[in-house]
């Protein structure tokens, strides 16, 4: 699937990040998640919205996903003023990442979902990529993931 082409605006990530909440709120109330947002000041950005709002709501509802009886999600946002860095933070306290599947989750076709299809993620690598931008994965502190996606100013 060919991403399609950018259009870029100038955008504030903190919009985009309210709006991701707005949509996951009976998802999250229905699944026993609570949600919580940490925004920062950040400078606007030039970004393509729709396609970030994309990859945030997909990553968000991989988190939402990995908990079954409940938990906690946090998208929180800053700016590292040194690297010009704007960055989303979306952590859960799902049941987590096994270690042998870290390098495999941005391949095409890799899931460990049922009716998974296994694209959502590769997606949303590339078009952080088109955007001169990168998502890091690891261990939420407690328990659970944290993506981290970040795009120059």
């Amino acid at each position: 699937a060919r991403p399609k082409e950018l259009n870029l605006k100038l955008e504030n990530i903190n919009d985009i990040v309210m709006n991701v909440k707005k949509v996951l709120i009976n998802e999250t109330q229905y699944n026993n998640i609570k949600l919580f947002t940490d925004l920062s000041k950040v400078p606007d950005t030039l970004m393509d919205r729709d396609q970030i709002y994309q990859v945030i709501l997909n990553i968000a509802l991989n988190g939402i996903q990995s908990m079954p009886d409940g938990g906690t999600l946090i998208m929180s946002t800053g700016y590292i003023k040194i690297s010009k860095i704007i960055y989303v933070d979306i952590k859960d306290t799902g049941i987590g990442i096994s270690a042998e599947d870290y390098d495999k989750i941005f391949e095409p076709f890799f899931t460990t979902k049922d009716k998974g299809v296994g694209l959502g993620l590769p997606i949303c690598l590339r078009i952080v990529q088109n955007h001169n931008g990168f998502i890091e994965v690891g261990k939420n502190e407690k328990s659970g993931t944290k993506f981290t996606i970040k795009i120059p100013i």
